[in-house]
C-alpha cells in the first residue's frame, strides 16, 4: 500500500486535469455532491481544519476565523482519512472551481471500502493566505460534516470524527465530541 501522492498536482484553476471521467476524493461537505459515492480511505494523509472559510459561506459576529477541511500529507501509512470517491468530469470543474477555491488536485491512490484501489484526485489547499493552523473549526460546518458522513452509516460517520484534527499549540489533536453539533 502506497502512503504517498503520486507527485502530480494540478494547481489551481487545474489547467490540463481532464481528459476523461475520473474520480475526487471527498473528505468535507463535498462527499454531498454525488449520490454515486464510494466509502474509501486514504492513507498517509491527516483531515484537518486549517482552511479558512469565507464568511460568506458560515456567517458569523465574531472576528474569530473559523476552518474548514484540508488534507496534510505525514507519509505515514498509520495516518489516514476516510471520506468517498466520486465521480467528476469536465462538466464539473465550474462548480468545482466555484466550490474548492485556491485547493489544488492531487492525484492520490485510494482504497475503497469494498477492496482495490484507485488513482483519483484529491483537493489540498498549501497556499499560506487560506491555511492558518490557528483557526477553530466552524462548528455549523462540522455539524453538516457530520451529517454527510452519517448518509454513509454509522461506523463511517464515528470513524470520520475519529479521524479529523484541528491544530492546538501547533500539534494536531482529534476535534472533541463538543465541537461536532447535531442538526
Amino acid at each position: 500500500m502506497s502512503c504517498n501522492a503520486t507527485n502530480k498536482t494540478f494547481f489551481y484553476p487545474w489547467k490540463g486535469i481532464l481528459r476523461h471521467k475520473q474520480f475526487i476524493f471527498t473528505y468535507g461537505t463535498l462527499m454531498l455532491s454525488s449520490s454515486q459515492g464510494i466509502p474509501s480511505k486514504l492513507y498517509g494523509f491527516k483531515r484537518v481544519a486549517n482552511y479558512v472559510l469565507d464568511n460568506k459561506y458560515y456567517q458569523t459576529e465574531s472576528k474569530q476565523k473559523y476552518a474548514a477541511f484540508n488534507l496534510i500529507q505525514t507519509n505515514k501509512c498509520g495516518d489516514y482519512t476516510n471520506g468517498v470517491l466520486i465521480p467528476f468530469s469536465a462538466y464539473d470543474l465550474d462548480f468545482l472551481r466555484k466550490e474548492e477555491y485556491m485547493y489544488d488536485m492531487t492525484l492520490v491512490s485510494v482504497i475503497p471500502d469494498k477492496g482495490g484501489n484507485v488513482v483519483a484526485h484529491c483537493l489540498v489547499c498549501n497556499n499560506e493566505l487560506y491555511v492558518n493552523n490557528e483557526c477553530l473549526p466552524h462548528k455549523q460546518y462540522l455539524s453538516k460534516c457530520k451529517y454527510v458522513a452519517t448518509l454513509y452509516g454509522n461506523s463511517f460517520q464515528r470513524e470520520y470524527q475519529e479521524t479529523s484534527y484541528y491544530f492546538q499549540n501547533g500539534k494536531a489533536i482529534t476535534i472533541p465530541d463538543s465541537y461536532w453539533l447535531e442538526k
